[in-house]
């Protein structure tokens, strides 16, 4: 980590290791997100930079390539078997499962905004959702062809 209060003279505050490849990270607020491959996605508090404290590990059982964070939600590229996995991390020390939405190759970065959530899949190309209301968790089933008919929102 960098202090760069002066951006022509950044200074370096600490490092730490993780126990894979880092493929990916995103800061929120106090939080960093890791995506770290096949060790999942790890998160740490830094609000003392000088000692980052790992508070919680999401197992991905496959590679974490890509994560996002929009408000409490969490948002993984993961690889092939999953493809965008979506996380409750209103506790981040606890975060959970809401679900997953499986991708036709292989998901490897994620950026989510208030209503979008924007993926890409190496093998298919850029895929697009919406996330319809002010839930995030609020997938509809045939999310991709817009078909709303499936939707259920007694299913996360």
């Amino acid at each position: 980590m960098l202090d760069a209060s002066t951006p022509a003279l950044p200074i370096e505050i600490t490092s730490f290791t993780v126990p894979s490849n880092v493929l990916d990270l995103v800061l929120d607020g106090d939080l960093v997100y890791v995506a770290c491959g096949v060790s999942g996605v790890r998160i740490y508090d830094i609000s003392d930079p000088a000692l980052p404290n790992e508070i919680a590990v999401f197992d991905t059982f496959t590679s974490a390539k890509g994560v996002a964070v929009e408000g409490d939600r969490l948002y993984i590229a993961a690889d092939v078997l999953i493809g965008l996995w979506v996380v409750d991390v209103s506790d981040p020390a606890n975060p959970t499962e809401i679900k997953t939405i499986d991708t036709p190759g292989a998901a490897n970065r994620v950026h989510a905004t208030d209503d979008l959530i924007v993926l890409t899949d190496r093998m298919a190309g850029v895929r697009i959702w919406s996330t319809i209301s002010s839930e995030p968790s609020l997938f509809a089933d045939g999310f991709e062809s817009g078909d709303l008919s499936g939707w259920d929102s007694s299913t996360p």
